[in-house]
């Protein structure tokens, strides 16, 4: 698993993140509360596995397309890695 990342790839999925997050409506707060939550996020540990796994496939596909090339290059490594690891637990634990 990768455990950090820098500040510029951090930032730049935080701030696609919340323009992925800004195109839904407010009625019930529901954009607020993602916003207002990458908002305070920091980039500590892994929070930025926080970022993605906060979105279903639809906005991780579109949060993709916005985010930088560099950024791009790391999130087809987390996704290598993370469905790597679901696939030994998955053999593992049938």
């Amino acid at each position: 698993m990768i455990e950090t990342v820098s500040d510029e790839i951090f930032e730049d999925l935080k701030a696609c993140a919340i323009q992925v997050w800004s195109k839904y409506d407010d009625t019930h707060g529901y954009r607020s509360e993602k916003t207002n939550y990458l908002t305070r996020l920091e980039n500590i540990s892994d929070n930025y596995r926080a970022i993605i796994q906060m979105m279903d496939l639809s906005n991780q596909k579109e949060l993709f397309t916005l985010v930088k090339f560099d950024t791009q290059v790391f999130l087809r490594a987390f996704y290598m890695d993370y469905y790597s690891e679901a696939a030994k637990y998955a053999e593992l634990h049938g």
